[in-house]
């Protein structure tokens, strides 16, 4: 619930300029749905724009805000479309894509995002290709980095940990764990 983590943790929706999703799986998109729903209705002086990686998830998006509230007020929350190399910079932030193979099966395009900002470097793989994690940014294995943060939903850390120890980066945090590698990583440093 993305949305209502945002107020819990006390984030203002008017400091929000931009949200980014990696692919359109639902586990990685619906949260930011309700959290546009709430700036569509309730917070109003919100500004930001949301990326998807297709234009029917924009398109489905924008309809089931239109047939749960009403239609989104575009003037202040738009929708854009993820595309590869860089597709925002503001001049405080920098986000380029780079494709992975996470949903090459059904055809849709999925993402790693690299996040620069104030000299600072962060890798986000988003989810990968299953079971091999082959499509693992070479741009971390490259070039230093402040953080990687690597999603771990579709493979062991048998799998990712020899790849992620070669990367020059300073700390390496890996998220969206699937449960069945969770106590399998317990107690590893």
């Amino acid at each position: 619930p993305t949305g209502h983590l945002l107020i819990r943790n006390g984030i203002n929706y008017d400091r929000i300029k931009a949200v980014f999703t990696t692919h359109i799986h639902g586990d990685h998109t619906l949260g930011m749905l309700g959290m546009l729903s709430l700036s569509n209705w309730k917070f109003r002086t919100s500004s930001y724009v949301t990326y998807l990686a297709t234009e029917d998830g924009i398109k489905a998006f924008k309809k089931i805000i239109e047939v749960t509230d009403s239609p989104l007020d575009e003037s202040r929350l738009t929708m854009k479309l993820t595309t590869p190399g860089t597709f925002y910079d503001d001049g405080a932030l920098k986000v380029t894509a780079i494709p992975t193979r996470h949903m090459e099966s059904v055809g849709k395009p999925t993402y790693a995002l690299i996040l620069e900002a104030e000299g600072k470097r962060i890798v986000f793989t988003g989810d990968l290709h299953h079971g091999d994690a082959a499509d693992f940014p070479q741009i971390a294995k490259d070039e230093p980095s402040d953080l990687i943060v690597c999603e771990m939903a579709h493979f062991g850390h048998e799998t990712i940990i020899p790849i992620a120890a070669s990367c020059p980066t300073k700390m390496l945090l890996f998220n969206h764990i699937w449960w069945k590698y969770e106590e399998a990583m317990a107690g590893i440093k």
